[in-house]
């Protein structure tokens, strides 16, 4: 792709099938999450960064530029989270691995397509998403059925209550009603988040709609995990199964890959 006079850059599809031929596959649908979801892990250069930051703190809105927002904290400090518009769909990725006539990293593309998560918005959500719904041969539960980032139109009384007409769930089971939250510290950690995520989970209580949150300190402790998990598919109304000791083995390999820091994943 030219974007210059001898300046070229290569599409997200052959960025990512060139990552896939030397990453494992969790590692391959995280970076293709990355892709098909609406945010970036992105730090920028200390000077621009520096820049950034001292825009914020004039109290001054940073210019958006095609589509990409920066996530602040309450204490107005810039991070390494972005919000963008998604950059490619698992159909395109599959279709150019398929159409690539390559060897290294197309087979393990393709499969990644078929097990990411579109339209997260957030790490936490795709870690949360994979550790959930991934096959027992990989080390996650088994727990599908959802879509990430979910779009909820609300009703008279859940505008009235949330003062929105909509809202979005984290990872949401449609059939069973149940949005599972992902409490981040960069989003949630201010009165006024608190106050208005409040202000939709009693919205959409009242819809008739359980919210489940989940903090990253419950999804990386394994214990811990383990009781979130049962408490989800009691409300899913599941049966879970007893985990042999190749799958405890897989769990524990793919933790050690989804729960690594975001910004190592592409280090292959």
């Amino acid at each position: 792709m030219e974007i210059y006079d001898e300046v070229c850059v290569a599409s997200p599809e052959l960025a990512m099938l060139q990552l896939a031929a030397r990453a494992s596959l969790p590692l391959t649908i995280m970076m293709a999450s990355e892709l098909c979801g609406s945010f970036a892990v992105h730090e920028p250069p200390q000077p621009i960064k520096a820049f950034l930051q001292r825009i914020i703190k004039a109290d001054k809105k940073i210019p958006t530029v095609n589509g990409w927002k920066p996530f602040v904290d309450a204490n107005g400090n810039l991070g390494n989270l972005w919000s963008r518009p998604p950059l490619t769909t698992p159909h395109k990725l599959a279709a150019f691995a398929a159409d690539s006539g390559a060897k290294r990293g197309v087979v393990r593309l393709v499969k990644a397509t078929e097990l990411l998560v579109p339209n997260a918005a957030s790490p936490f959500e795709v870690q949360t998403a994979m550790l959930l719904g991934l096959p027992s041969s990989m080390g996650g539960y088994g727990i599908g059925g959802f879509e990430a980032n979910r779009k909820v139109r609300l009703n008279t009384g859940g505008r009235l209550l949330s003062k929105k007409s909509a809202c979005y769930c984290d990872l949401f089971w449609e059939e069973a009603g149940i949005d599972v939250e992902c409490q981040s510290t960069m989003v949630h950690q201010n009165a006024d988040s608190f106050l208005s995520d409040s202000e939709r989970t009693t919205a959409l209580r009242g819809m008739g709609l359980d919210v489940l949150p989940i903090t990253f300190d419950q999804l990386s402790d394994s214990a811990r995990f383990d009781s979130f998990v049962k408490v989800l598919v009691g409300m899913l109304g599941l049966t879970l199964e007893s985990r042999t000791e190749a799958v405890k083995k897989a769990t524990v390999g793919l933790r050690a890959e989804v729960l690594a820091p975001w910004e190592t994943i592409h280090h292959v």
